[in-house]
């Protein structure tokens, strides 16, 4: 598998690979009505800033020759304006049958080394709580717990959960 940034010829794959992420990740975590909601979004549109020059995101694709776009990352600096993490993971998709392989840890690995590229030295990523898989898996990468918040998905209350890393230089020498 091959890791690259992503380009515009990437939008399609991408939109694919993350809603069919959406529909198997987080059956049983969110509400159906928000997978059902998620289902109608245009994530061609979603995505369609891949290469724009003022947008501060990079995203990254997991592909090969013979499967296509099995994976995408994408990290810039982080939305809230918190006080200690200045970086970002927006999101961590794979298709299932690539997930477990490593590719997860390769993606955030290669986006923590490009946030450090351009500065930003510390990253934190937020998942839904009750998904005791994407925890583990960012414990395992290093990451802490830093907090909880709710939000509102599909008219109720879910518990959002942010690990992050203070020094990104521990990612960029795995």
């Amino acid at each position: 598998m091959n890791i690259r940034k992503a380009t515009a010829r990437d939008i399609r794959s991408v939109a694919k690979v993350h809603a069919e992420s959406w529909r198997t990740a987080y059956k049983g975590i969110v509400p159906d009505e928000y997978l059902s909601f998620a289902e109608t979004v245009d994530w061609e549109e979603h995505w369609s800033s891949i290469e724009k020059p003022e947008y501060k995101t990079q995203v990254f694709v997991a592909d090969s020759e013979e499967f296509g776009v099995v994976g995408v990352a994408s990290a810039g600096p982080e939305r809230t304006g918190d006080n200690v993490y200045a970086g970002e993971l927006y999101a961590l998709y794979l298709l299932p049958n690539f997930q477990g392989i490593g590719l997860g840890k390769r993606l955030t690995i290669t986006t923590s080394k490009h946030l450090v590229e351009i500065g930003i030295h510390s990253m934190l990523v937020w998942m839904f709580k009750n998904n005791t898989r994407a925890r583990l898996f960012y414990q395992a990468l290093g990451a802490d717990y830093i907090r909880d918040k709710e939000i509102t998905v599909a008219g109720g209350l879910v518990t959002i959960t942010a690990y992050g890393w203070k020094d990104l230089t521990v990612m960029t020498e795995v």
